[in-house]
Protein backbone atom coordinates (compact mmCIF):
# COMPACT_ATOMS: atom_id res chain seq x y z
CA UNK A 1 0.00 0.00 0.00
CA UNK A 2 1.18 3.52 -0.74
CA UNK A 3 1.53 6.20 1.92
CA UNK A 4 -1.34 8.14 0.32
CA UNK A 5 -3.64 5.12 0.53
CA UNK A 6 -2.75 4.55 4.19
CA UNK A 7 -3.31 8.23 5.03
CA UNK A 8 -6.65 8.18 3.21
CA UNK A 9 -7.71 5.03 5.09
CA UNK A 10 -6.70 6.56 8.43
CA UNK A 11 -8.66 9.72 7.64
CA UNK A 12 -11.69 7.58 6.75
CA UNK A 13 -11.36 5.71 10.05
CA UNK A 14 -11.00 8.98 11.99
CA UNK A 15 -14.17 10.31 10.32
CA UNK A 16 -16.04 7.11 11.18
CA UNK A 17 -14.83 7.35 14.79
CA UNK A 18 -15.94 10.99 15.03
CA UNK A 19 -19.34 10.09 13.57
CA UNK A 20 -19.75 7.20 16.03
CA UNK A 21 -18.76 9.44 18.94
CA UNK A 22 -21.23 12.13 17.84
CA UNK A 23 -23.97 9.50 17.56
CA UNK A 24 -23.14 8.15 21.04
CA UNK A 25 -23.18 11.69 22.47
CA UNK A 26 -26.58 12.41 20.89
CA UNK A 27 -27.92 9.10 22.23
CA UNK A 28 -26.62 9.87 25.73
CA UNK A 29 -28.15 13.36 25.63
CA UNK A 30 -31.52 11.94 24.53
CA UNK A 31 -31.37 9.29 27.27
CA UNK A 32 -30.54 11.95 29.88
CA UNK A 33 -33.42 14.16 28.73
CA UNK A 34 -35.77 11.16 28.80
CA UNK A 35 -34.61 10.12 32.28
CA UNK A 36 -34.91 13.70 33.57
CA UNK A 37 -38.42 14.08 32.15
CA UNK A 38 -39.46 10.78 33.77
CA UNK A 39 -37.84 11.83 37.06
CA UNK A 40 -39.52 15.23 36.91
CA UNK A 41 -43.00 13.71 36.47
CA UNK A 42 -42.86 11.95 39.85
Amino acid sequence: MSIQAIARDQRKQAMAMAMAMAMAMAMAMAMMKHALSLYGKR
